[in-house]
């Protein structure tokens, strides 16, 4: 079975965070807040589960960022919910991403155990 790939692209930062889209497989599903000082480079990075002490569960994992450790996708609304992490919601409302334990949800039923690849890219050249 062939990996499944994950896109996300910023498309806004500004005082509220740094906003994109997540797809799968080139479908987009999802809307992402990062903390602008504390974002994931572009590249390509594997996402693997792991267990989250925080949350109690396990959360997808971007492995290997350069300068990052623990980077999680996990729920949260505004940019107060994280230090690093990626957020998601299903849909993007002032300064936050709203219905995010439903995002997450939505994430882990799209990927479920799968290997999966995260492409992260800037929407500006």
């Amino acid at each position: 079975m062939p990996e499944t790939k994950v896109t996300l692209t910023r498309l806004l930062t500004n005082k509220a965070g740094t906003f994109g889209v997540l797809a799968v497989n080139g479908v987009v599903k999802l809307i992402t807040l990062e903390p602008p000082k504390a974002i994931v480079p572009p590249g390509q990075y594997k996402l693997r589960l792991r267990w989250s002490p925080r949350f109690k569960r396990k959360l997808f994992e971007v492995a290997d960022v350069p300068g990052h450790t623990d980077v999680l996708i996990h729920p949260g609304n505004t940019i107060k919910d994280t230090k690093g992490c990626i957020l998601v919601g299903l849909r993007k409302e002032g300064g936050a991403v709203l219905q995010s334990r439903k995002a997450l949800e939505e994430l882990h039923r799209l990927l479920g155990n799968s290997s999966a690849v995260l492409e992260v890219r800037n929407a500006q050249p």
